[in-house]
Parts: structure tokens; C-alpha cells; sequence
């Protein structure tokens, strides 16, 4: 919402445009109504959630495929690997979670977030963060081995490794500025 829009929907403020009023008549003109007016939004946070959902929902569109018995993307030995009964209920446990963590990824950003259990979307979104950094550490883990042994290609990584990166990334950051949020709602005192 461009504050232009947020002056206009303040009922009695008689202004036309936000940048006109100071900002203490803006506070109480929103404290006043019963409207929700975010005059400020951090736009790359907004992004980072919207990427971090894009990321789980290809992932557990890959998994799903793969639980399927289609193997796009994955060399010989993994469908080999992949054809295991264990590895079927791993690709359903992996697509499950990635489902749930779509609207856990965009919880801080959506309207329905607000009245979401914050605590347990918190909870999970930490969790999962957590492993994919877990996943992200192995990873690194083996190249430094590689590295070490002087058997480091870079061949090697695999596009699974850098899908990785990327959703570790976007997760750490959404779960981090969501506590970020989370921390100065906390702290900032309510005036009705």
C-alpha cells in the first residue's frame, strides 16, 4: 500500500497524501480508527518470503515426481538409489514438509499470518531453517574432505547443491528477519 493510499483510507485525516501530515499526526490518525495502515514495509523482506515459498513449492513438486517413479533432473545412480522402499517414503516426507513450509515462509509477510499460531509457524519455520543449514553444513563438510584429499572436481556439485544454497539462504533469512519483527513487536508498547 503506497502511503498516498494510506492517507486516503484514514477516515476524518483531511489530508491528501501522507508526506503532508508529520508523523505524529499520522501515528494518531492510524492509532484513531479501526483501519491497519503499514506506512512502511520492508519490500526485500516481502521478497525473501515470497522467494522461500517459490523454492518449497518446486521442491515438493520435484518430490512428489519422484515419489511418482519419474526421475527429471537426477543421474542414473540416484534413480537406482531412488527405487528403494525407503527412499519412496523419504521423497513423501520431504514433499510433506516442503507443502507445510509454503505458508509458513509467507506467514510473516500475508494478512492471515496475524492471526496464525505465531509461536508454532515460528517454531516450525526455526526447525526447518535449522535443516537446511544442517544439510548445507554436510554439504560443506564433504568438500572440505574432497578439497583435503585432493579429489575435489568441480563437476562434482551437483544442481541439487546449489538449490540447496539458495533455499538455506532465503529460509535463514525469512525465519531471521521474522524474529527480527517478532523481537520489536514484543518490545513496543501498545497505546489504545
Amino acid at each position: 500500500m503506497t502511503r498516498e493510499r494510506a492517507a486516503e483510507q484514514i477516515p476524518g485525516s483531511g489530508r491528501a497524501s501522507v508526506s503532508s501530515l508529520p508523523i505524529v499526526d499520522l501515528i494518531r490518525a492510524v492509532a484513531s480508527t479501526d483501519v491497519t495502515v503499514i506506512v512502511s514495509r520492508n519490500t526485500v523482506g516481502i521478497w525473501v518470503a515470497y522467494a522461500a515459498a517459490l523454492w518449497a513449492a518446486v521442491f515438493a513438486v520435484f518430490h512428489i515426481i519422484w515419489a511418482a517413479g519419474w526421475y527429471p533432473l537426477l543421474d542414473e545412480g540416484a534413480r537406482l538409489a531412488f527405487a528403494t522402499p525407503w527412499k519412496w517414503t523419504f521423497d513423501v516426507v520431504v514433499a510433506a514438509m516442503c507443502v507445510i513450509a509454503v505458508p509458513v515462509a509467507l506467514a510473516p509477510v500475508m494478512s492471515w499470518g496475524r492471526r496464525a499460531p505465531r509461536r508454532l509457524i515460528y517454531t516450525v519455520a526455526c526447525i526447518g531453517t535449522t535443516l537446511l543449514l544442517l544439510r548445507l553444513a554436510g554439504a560443506l563438510v564433504q568438500t572440505g574432505y574432497l578439497l583435503a584429499a585432493g579429489r575435489f572436481r568441480f563437476a562434482i556439485v551437483g544442481i541439487w547443491d546449489w538449490w540447496f544454497l539458495v533455499g538455506t539462504i532465503l529460509f535463514t533469512l525469512n525465519t531471521w528477519g521474522w524474529s527480527r519483527t517478532r523481537r520489536r513487536a514484543r518490545h513496543r508498547p501498545i497505546n489504545r
